[in-house]
């Protein structure tokens, strides 16, 4: 006995069986359905699919006695179409230089970074450090020492703080295995970024010069800044 053919494109996602008191009799609903994505694109770092599931709902009728089908009540199908939006990681960069006061040093970084769109915000996570630089300007007068770079990947969802690196050169490149996101939300409790700093002496006169490049910068946790 044929009970209605299903398109071979959908697969059976489950089944129930409704027992229906007014007719004394007992329904099995097979269903099917299929989902395509119609298209997709990225909007500010949220993964837009427009959807398009087929379904079919099959009723079935079964003999109180015999418990055996004997026949097909009825086959329905139906397209629907919607929208899924899931979060992507886009990936991002931002560079910052600045001289000191006295313009005897000039530093300067790019940092990159993933974004993604988390409950209407946004969230972070540091994957690297470049372009790094530490340049005297006038090296008869200045001179450098005591070169620190740290990193901070830290909000209160996570226990990861800072990667610290010392470089013995003026210019320094470092990758970051940081695997949680910093939310911006809120943002009090998020530090994302680095900091280069870096002693200076001119004279008998030494002083610290710091230059912080962060996309996330929070108040309520103890900086590593």
């Amino acid at each position: 006995m044929s009970f209605g053919i299903i398109p071979n494109i959908l697969s059976k996602v489950g089944e129930e069986i409704v027992h229906d008191e007014k007719g004394k009799k007992d329904y099995k609903v097979e269903k099917y359905e299929n989902t395509t994505v119609l298209s997709t694109e990225v909007v500010d770092g949220t993964k837009v699919e427009k959807l398009q599931t087929d379904y079919v709902s099959r009723y079935v009728i079964y003999d109180d006695e015999s418990d055996s089908p004997i026949g097909l009540n009825k086959s329905s199908g139906l397209m629907l179409a919607s929208l899924n939006q899931v979060a992507v990681a886009v990936a991002g960069s931002q560079s910052k230089g600045e001289y000191d006061d006295s313009y005897g040093v000039y530093m300067s970084s790019t940092i990159k970074y993933d974004k993604k769109s988390v409950n209407g915000s946004y969230a972070y996570k540091l994957t690297s450090s470049s372009s790094g630089k530490f340049q005297v300007i006038d090296p008869e007068i200045f001179s450098i020492t005591n070169r620190e770079v740290v990193a901070a990947n830290k909000d209160m969802n996570n226990d990861v703080l800072w990667v610290k690196k010392t470089p013995t050169a003026n210019t320094f490149n470092y990758s970051y295995s940081f695997t949680n996101y910093v939310s911006t939300v809120p943002s009090a409790h998020g530090f994302c970024g680095i900091n280069q700093s870096v002693k200076i002496k001119r004279g008998t006169s030494t002083w610290i010069f710091s230059l912080h490049n962060e996309i996330v910068i929070g108040s309520m946790w103890p900086s590593p800044f």
